[in-house]
């Protein structure tokens, strides 16, 4: 049952902070503006940073602006997604901060039905499902059974398992959260280079059922491009948050992900040029991770055949791959 403060908070319904990385999709952005302005939850402050866009992104921001007082623009050069959400993080007044991405839309009751969640089990996240739309279908997350409200430690062990995955767009943050934290400049997964920080902060999180974010997926995307380059990220945002855990448990759990990244960079690497100095690096690189963060022990048949794969000489998995 929903406590009179939190039923008192709802009818108040605290400001959102709702933060749109605005580059390159001209095609879609549009329909992502739209999809926020038109939620069934209107306190919203919408900051759309045109992180230096050279097609008309920037122009459609500003004729937002002057259509909803809602709306707010920052123009930047192009400096990457995260200096653009450390952008709107400086001016952002929200109690509570949203982040969707300018090539996705959401469902108009998603920040109604999260800000309710939070605020009836006193939570400082909430953690929504996802509908991931293809060109010709769409796949949606399988449903969690009912709300689940989860302590610290408990959210914690899902993200670390990747049960909870470290998406921004799918979760509203209380601001408090983000005291102290910024988004690492340059780095393709910015996510899981903070994400755990901001559980730790949590005392409490929310996870509701429903698929309220709409994921794009486009093939040309940073994250859905694999390359040597986006995979090292990875496995550096991974180390991070092995270092950050105190314990050697959550370490554990991170084993099967580095094996699996480990493996997959492994045989992009074999497809290079194997004499070259970089790359046979970033071959000693993945037998360290190998080494360091995914033990036999920790894995399943499975990871365990991928470490094997991390430790033959690259001339041999050119062969087999």
């Amino acid at each position: 049952m929903i406590s009179e403060r939190s039923e008192y908070a709802l009818q108040k319904k605290p400001l959102i902070s709702v933060i749109v990385p605005v580059y390159k999709v001209e095609e879609y952005l549009c329909q992502c503006i739209d999809s926020i302005l038109s939620q069934d939850y209107d306190n919203l402050e919408v900051i759309l940073v045109d992180d230096g866009s050279p097609d008309g992104c920037g122009r459609i921001c500003d004729e937002y602006a002057k259509k909803d007082g809602r709306v707010k623009v920052i123009h930047q050069e192009n400096r990457g997604v995260s200096e653009a959400r450390n952008a709107a993080l400086n001016i952002a007044t929200g109690e509570f901060f949203g982040f969707v991405d300018s090539d996705d839309w959401i469902l108009p009751q998603m920040y109604s039905r999260m800000m309710s969640s939070v605020l009836m089990d006193a939570s400082d996240i909430c953690i929504c499902g996802k509908t991931v739309v293809f060109p010709n279908k769409s796949i949606k997350d399988p449903e969690v059974p009912d709300r689940i409200v989860l302590e610290r430690d408990q959210a914690l062990d899902l993200l670390f398992e990747d049960r909870i995955t470290s998406h921004l767009w799918s979760k509203l943050f209380r601001r408090e959260l983000f005291h102290g934290i910024l988004f690492p400049g340059q780095r393709v997964y910015e996510d899981i280079y903070v994400m755990h920080e901001l559980f730790k902060n949590a005392k409490r999180v929310t996870w509701i059922k429903e698929d309220l974010y709409c994921y794009r997926m486009v093939e040309t995307s940073v994250t859905n491009t694999g390359s040597i380059a986006n995979m090292t990220d990875y496995l550096s945002a991974m180390e991070v948050r092995a270092l950050s855990s105190a314990g050697k448990t959550r370490r554990k759990m991170l084993a099967p992900q580095i094996a699996s990244a480990c493996c997959y960079t492994k045989r992009l690497l074999a497809k290079q040029n194997t004499n070259s100095k970089a790359i046979r690096e970033a071959d000693h690189k993945l037998r360290y991770f190998i080494g360091r963060y995914s033990k036999a022990e920790d894995l399943n048949w499975k990871g365990f055949l991928q470490t094997l794969v991390v430790r033959l000489p690259l001339s041999i998995v050119k062969l087999i791959d």
